[in-house]
């Protein structure tokens, strides 16, 4: 048997290139394709509402000429909103940032 031995060669380390992790599948979440993303500029604030019955209303009429088209108005109202904050993170000690080794990064994994 030849020597030294590959055994007595090579320590196993971490490919730097690859790691493996587990993320949710954003096809799991539908919110975003039910309701339209719509951004505020402020955390609260009000929406105006628009009647849905008012907007829905057939009101057409036979028009002849030189009258008046059928018509009417419609009503408004307001509601209030509030964003919620969700956040979620993951403890990390300096203790262990220290002792990691390549590929581990727990000082950006816990963002």
């Amino acid at each position: 048997m030849p020597l030294p031995q590959a055994a007595n060669l090579h320590i196993d380390t971490f490919l730097t290139q690859l790691s493996v992790g587990y993320m949710q599948e954003p096809g799991n979440f539908v919110a975003d394709r039910t309701f339209p993303n719509v951004p505020s500029p402020k955390q609260s604030n009000k929406i105006a509402i628009y009647s849905q019955a008012d907007l829905y209303r057939d009101q057409m009429d036979l028009r002849t000429a030189g009258t008046e088209s059928a018509g009417g108005g419609y009503r408004v109202s307001n509601d209030s909103f509030f964003c919620d904050v969700f956040a979620s993170h993951i403890d990390v000690d300096d203790q262990t940032v220290a002792a990691a080794d390549n590929p581990y990064a727990p000082a950006e994994d816990e963002r």
